[in-house]
């Protein structure tokens, strides 16, 4: 996978893609992103282009903020977050949309909890997916030696979510 121009078979313009790969650091940065997330009211405009309209709010679950990932010390790079997208960690709900406000996806929490893994490396262009790699990477492989720092972590995370998932008879899952 490299990073070349295509062709857009749709206008026929050139299209830079670029290689965005799961590592340690953007690993880290989904851990951080989990650490931070919360259940609270989330207020943004209705409609960003219409500096008049009424503020609207909603009650959203897992949410994380990017003003929080850099207060908490990604400060140079905390931008990158939004790149979690393409794998589907973090997400920003089109119905809900504001700058720098993220949810945990239920496909995140699955990565996390040791479910699943997903594509190293992803060529992306204009915001979509244009190919993925077939190598995948679980978070124990990504984390690689800071895994050791981190496990423990982890591993009371995933203990308190069997936890709440058994507790709630099945409806944790059902809520996400």
């Amino acid at each position: 996978m490299s990073c070349e121009s295509e062709i857009c078979p749709t206008c026929g313009r050139k299209l830079k893609a670029g290689v965005k790969s799961l590592d340690r650091f953007m690993t880290l940065l989904f851990i951080a992103a989990v650490k931070l997330s919360k259940d609270t009211t989330v207020k943004w405009r209705a409609d960003r282009a219409d500096s008049k309209s009424t503020v609207k709010s909603a009650f959203l679950r897992d949410v994380v903020f990017s003003k929080d990932i850099r207060n908490a010390g990604f400060t140079t790079r905390y931008a990158r977050m939004g790149d979690l997208k393409y794998w589907h960690l973090l997400e920003q709900d089109p119905e809900h949309w504001h700058q720098g406000i993220y949810q945990v996806t239920a496909l995140g929490k699955k990565f996390l909890n040791g479910e699943i893994a997903v594509p190293k490396q992803l060529k992306v262009s204009n915001g979509r997916i244009l190919e993925a790699s077939h190598e995948r990477v679980d978070v124990k492989t990504a984390l690689g030696s800071k895994w050791n720092e981190i496990g423990d972590w982890i591993s009371d995370w995933r203990k308190e979510h069997a936890d709440a998932k058994d507790e709630q008879g099945g409806l944790y899952q059902q809520n996400q």
